[in-house]
């Protein structure tokens, strides 16, 4: 008899510390979803901080949102659009970013005279004429700007226009430290998304990160 009452205490047991088991492992879960839905919920609060980098380029960092790929077609509709063009067979989204960028320039050059030989075409077998047009010309370079161009008698300016960019993307995270202050765990408790411009032209509007989480 002290047998089986000894197997049915050793169950008993054995479904409790299951129990606890799985109860924390939820207790666990529920946290993580808090803790990401507080970071969310600040990230969207929050504005985009800019600041300039040791270099004096133009710099700017924001919060990672975490969202499900359900949130993301529900939030993101748009723009998932456009990225699922972009994925091939076997593939899945893991983040998405966004940066949006604006140039200033203060253009200093000098306007050169130059001839151009306009050839209209000739009528009723005639040769063409060859028509001189003196056009005032701009040539503007630099590392990360170009401009070159022509204006005729009219006024009527023609000419190319490059631009170029170049971003640093930088992700860190921060751990959770045991107890708070003693040594890291491997739960992240923050991460933060950097944006470097290397055009000292360029200043950062907006930037978004996303992460899609399971």
């Amino acid at each position: 008899m002290k047998k089986y009452i000894y197997i049915i205490v050793a169950a008993l047991v054995i479904s409790g510390i299951t129990t606890i088991i799985g109860l924390s492992a939820r207790v666990d879960s529920l946290k993580e979803e808090r803790d990401i839905y507080k970071s969310n919920t600040a990230d969207l609060l929050g504005d985009v901080q800019r600041y300039k980098t040791k270099d004096s380029l133009n710099a700017a960092t924001v919060g990672v949102l975490q969202l499900t790929i359900e949130e993301y077609k529900k939030y993101r509709t748009d723009d998932l659009i456009t990225i699922k063009q972009l994925e091939t067979k076997n593939r899945r989204i893991e983040s998405v970013g966004k940066t949006e960028l604006q140039s200033s320039y203060r253009l200093v050059g000098k306007i050169r005279d130059s001839i151009a030989y306009i050839v209209s075409a000739g009528m009723n077998d005639k040769p063409p004429d060859t028509i001189p047009e003196n056009l005032k010309c701009i040539n503007i370079v630099d590392d990360w700007f170009e401009m070159h161009g022509c204006a005729n008698e009219n006024g009527d300016f023609t000419g190319d226009f490059i631009n170029r960019e170049s971003l640093q993307h930088v992700q860190t995270v921060k751990y959770k430290r045991f107890l708070g202050f003693l040594w890291e765990t491997k739960k992240i408790k923050d991460r933060k998304f950097d944006v470097v411009s290397k055009n000292p032209n360029t200043k950062i509007v907006d930037i978004e990160f996303i992460i899609i989480r399971e």
